[in-house]
């Protein structure tokens, strides 16, 4: 990968961080519920969990870059990659509520990746329904510009 490449993908995922942060704070409110559940505030709650979904829009990309490379159609690559990372970003991040959840109590909860205020919180819903759906159009447009610029 040229060092443009690289840069581009850096800044990319630094755009996908902001705009994931932005995305969940304008979602929320700022109700006490936030420092009961968790002792942190609502910016380090939202803050950690926009980190988690960047690092699976990272996975994301990846995901649709190896099925770019298996195709072997060099035309319909173009197509094929923001495609699949949207598609892999938007199931990934809408399975969040359930897959945070386990035997009862929610898997992270005391320390310090507990996002769980988000989902307490009344967010648990609106969360898959429309935070995924916005992030995963946030990387189908990434991978577009990371096209565009290649």
């Amino acid at each position: 990968m040229r060092p443009r490449a690289k840069l581009v993908r850096v800044g990319l995922s630094f755009l996908y961080f902001i705009i994931s942060f932005g995305t969940l704070f304008f979602c929320t409110d700022d109700s006490p519920g936030w420092l009961q559940a968790n002792g942190q505030g609502r910016v380090m709650t939202i803050a950690r969990l926009a980190l988690a979904c960047t690092v699976w829009d990272m996975f994301a990309r990846a995901c649709g870059a190896v099925t770019a490379a298996a195709i072997k159609m060099p035309e319909s690559r173009l197509a094929t990659a923001p495609l699949a990372s949207a598609l892999v970003a938007g199931l990934g991040l809408a399975s969040i509520p359930w897959i945070y959840q386990g035997s009862g109590r929610f898997m992270f909860e005391s320390t310090w990746a507990d996002v769980s205020p988000f989902f307490i919180v009344g967010y648990g819903m609106a969360f898959p329904l429309v935070v995924a759906p916005l992030l995963a159009l946030t990387t189908l447009l990434c991978e577009w510009l990371n096209l565009a610029v290649e």
